[in-house]
């Protein structure tokens, strides 16, 4: 399994995908190699790591981390399954990401006099500030950014359906501002 993740698997990674996202799959196959891989790939079975994933969390791991290890080990079994070293991808154990309920615990929606307070923070000014700041950088308001956040808080929409939308998406017979 090592060798196969080492030798395979992560140079493909490296190749085909972000910096970032190698640098996690490194990551996370260092954490599966300390454990499995001594293990011939055909040998990964439920079981084995079912067991793996108790360990890693009894060792005070997070979910998500264990999860982002089943995932690499399992695309990793897929290309295994491409390059017809194995006949089919097993089973594996799957986590449920109890970390993310307790962040949700925390996320509390903004009050209408927040809400105002932000937007008159980021509204811009008349007149951007002088240069000189007496040593602090010059603040300056964007407004493009000011009219995302006006925008989130009166449609609902996320921040990637906010970034992604362009002037197809407007329907201009629907009243005078237009409707997305």
């Amino acid at each position: 399994l090592q060798d196969f993740l080492d030798d395979v698997y992560l140079p493909i990674v490296k190749r085909d995908k972000a910096p970032r996202t190698y640098e996690v799959a490194r990551t996370s196959a260092n954490n599966i190699n300390a454990r499995m891989g001594q293990m011939r790939l055909d040998e990964v079975r439920f079981m084995i790591v079912d067991h793996y994933v108790t360990a890693r969390k009894n060792d005070g791991r997070k979910t998500r981390t264990i999860q982002l290890e089943l995932r690499l080990l399992k695309a990793a079994l897929k290309h295994a399954v491409r390059c017809e070293l194995l006949d089919e991808v097993p089973d594996l154990p799957s986590v449920k990401d109890t970390d993310r309920r307790d962040m949700h615990a925390l996320v509390r929606p903004l009050t209408p006099d927040k809400v105002e307070e932000l937007l008159s923070e980021l509204h811009p000014l008349e007149q951007q500030p002088h240069v000189v700041t007496r040593g602090r950088p010059p603040r300056y308001r964007d407004y493009l950014s000011f009219l995302v956040v006006l925008m989130a808080f009166n449609t609902g929409m996320r921040r990637s359906e906010l970034l992604t939308r362009t002037w197809a998406d407007l329907d201009w017979h629907e009243g005078g501002m237009g409707s997305i």
